[in-house]
């Protein structure tokens, strides 16, 4: 079982007991402190199915279902700083979608330019972007209108999760 929070303007992805390294906290080091904002928690069982499920922290009721957004294993998710956008990366469909993390709508769309089977997706720290890449290109979105901006060319996508 695993957990990913936002603390100090960055997500992680954690396990019960784990010793992480985080920024922009008011303790004193070794100081054991409470992170209680839980983005999402999965259990680390892989799903050929591409269903992606959300659950509210506070009741434990599921909030949403996504039925098969994509025809495989979902790779990776992350969520938009401020958790309205859901993003989901999947290696096989060579693919990202963004949903909206209230309704379930899907607001983007995309797949790699090339055969690639390594792409990876993050949003921006500031939430005004959404990029995706694959082992050719990285593409930018502006997250407010959801239109195509720039890029540029690149030789592997690998830690666009992690924008900086």
């Amino acid at each position: 079982m695993y957990a990913v929070i936002k603390t100090g303007g960055k997500q992680y992805k954690v396990a019960a007991g784990e010793k992480i390294k985080v920024e922009q906290i008011a303790a004193d080091v070794g100081q054991e402190i409470t992170i209680d904002q839980a983005l999402a928690v999965g259990s680390g069982e892989p799903s050929r199915s591409g269903e992606i499920k959300l659950f509210s922290l506070a009741t434990g009721e599921q909030t949403l279902a996504l039925k098969e957004p994509h025809s495989d294993t979902v790779n990776a998710l992350a969520f938009s700083p401020d958790g309205r956008f859901l993003a989901s990366v999947v290696g096989p469909d060579r693919s990202a979608q963004v949903f909206d993390a209230g309704t379930g709508a899907e607001v983007l769309k995309v797949k790699a330019g090339n055969a690639c089977n390594t792409v990876a997706g993050g949003f921006s720290p500031d939430g005004r972007t959404f990029a995706f890449g694959d082992g050719g290109r990285l593409r930018l979105w502006n997250t407010s209108t959801w239109k195509e901006g720039g890029g540029f060319p690149i030789a592997a996508p690998w830690g666009l999760a992690r924008l900086q």
